[in-house]
């Protein structure tokens, strides 16, 4: 009687020595098949944006008080809290805007949230002595890097506080309006 079944069935090592090339390309196309899987699944779950980018820090902000829509006096503390880590070349600042105007004035400086809870406040100055009642100012905590920090720095340390445009790469992480009593 023959031993024929070493003849029936499926045989790895023999199926390797017999035909090297077919395993070794059956191999890699399989492991290209998975990378591509990988890349497309990584594709569809990041919106087509590079992995790496999501690894950046993605600070954001909120303004607790004053609230959205609120009537404010001319000097108060705006309160707030950030939320995840500042990068190291990026600052938080508190700026703002009168109704129908061009530019932005930065407050007094820039926003150091607390270690542990991470909230912050900021002494916020709109308008001037003279100014209208009843107008609007818009308030907006926006993160801006090492050269917007300087441009902000040297607005208030010239003490003629311009109107000046933001600066580029300005990020805004929360805004409200408000309307001077």
């Amino acid at each position: 009687m023959s031993d024929s079944s070493e003849d029936k069935g499926f045989n790895l090592k023999t199926l390797i020595e017999n035909n090297p090339v077919i395993f070794i390309c059956t191999v890699a196309i399989t492991a290209f098949a998975m990378g591509w899987g990988v890349h497309e699944a990584i594709s569809q779950a990041t919106n087509n944006n590079p992995l790496i980018a999501l690894c950046e820090f993605n600070t954001k902000g909120k303004i607790d008080f004053p609230s959205d829509n609120s009537k404010v006096s001319r000097t108060f503390a705006t309160t707030g809290k950030i939320y995840g880590d500042i990068a190291k070349d990026r600052h938080i600042w508190l700026v703002v805007n009168p109704e129908n105007s061009f530019g932005w004035y930065p407050q007094v400086g820039e926003i150091v949230p607390d270690v542990g809870s991470r909230k912050w406040q900021q002494s916020t100055i709109i308008g001037t002595d003279n100014e209208s009642k009843n107008r609007k100012f818009k308030i907006a905590l926006v993160e801006v890097d090492n050269d917007g920090n300087s441009q902000f720095k040297n607005n208030i340390a010239s003490r003629n506080y311009p109107e000046e445009f933001l600066p580029d790469n300005t990020k805004f992480l929360y805004t409200i309006t408000v309307t001077r009593q």
